[in-house]
């Protein structure tokens, strides 16, 4: 299973279009550099909220749909140059869950066009993405059960009853119908 990064980057004001549509092609080079660098699976919602979405009308929407999508990362990823306020209150969220953090901010706004900075920036990324690599990856979220799915899993679980070898698969049923019965 792929570890899952949130990418967090310096946006700016909507009033200052100019400066938002830098960081926004600045993220773009970074999330290019990472997806060439890495295996991991990256999301950055706020691209598609600060682009599609008008931020006077969900801005606060938007910083707490992206809080609850990084609490389904395995690891934060800040690249931009600087830590912004959003990114302030995105990294303060992944250190209070004890999420890993990659900090590339150094590096500056986006990542350089020489090959010798871009190995440099590939080996700072390799040395803090060793650290992570041992962070349990986060599981992921399973729709509700319908009876007749749980009904299927346990006519599943008695058929394997007969198999000597499939402990270990009817264990996991198990576990899988216990879930599905909690109640929420």
């Amino acid at each position: 299973m792929t570890h899952v990064a949130y990418l967090s980057h310096p946006l700016g004001d909507i009033d200052t279009m100019g400066q938002r549509g830098d960081n926004i092609e600045n993220a773009g080079r970074w999330l290019t550099f990472l997806v060439e660098h890495t295996r991991w699976a990256i999301m950055c919602p706020w691209l598609a909220y600060s682009t599609m979405l008008s931020r006077t009308i969900y801005g606060p929407r938007a910083l707490t749909d992206q809080i609850t999508l990084l609490e389904r990362c395995d690891f934060l990823v800040q690249i931009g140059g600087w830590i912004s306020p959003h990114m302030d209150i995105e990294q303060k969220h992944a250190m209070r869950n004890s999420m890993p953090i990659i900090n590339l901010t150094e590096f500056g706004n986006r990542p350089a066009e020489h090959q010798v900075v871009r190995d440099a920036i590939a080996k700072a990324l390799r040395k803090q993405a060793d650290l992570v690599r041992v962070v349990k990856k986060k599981r992921v979220w399973m729709p509700p059960l319908e009876d007749v799915d749980v009904e299927a899993l346990r006519a599943a679980q008695v058929a394997l009853h007969a198999d000597p070898f499939s402990d270990d698969a009817r264990a996991l049923i198990q576990r899988i119908v216990h879930a599905a019965l909690k109640p929420t």
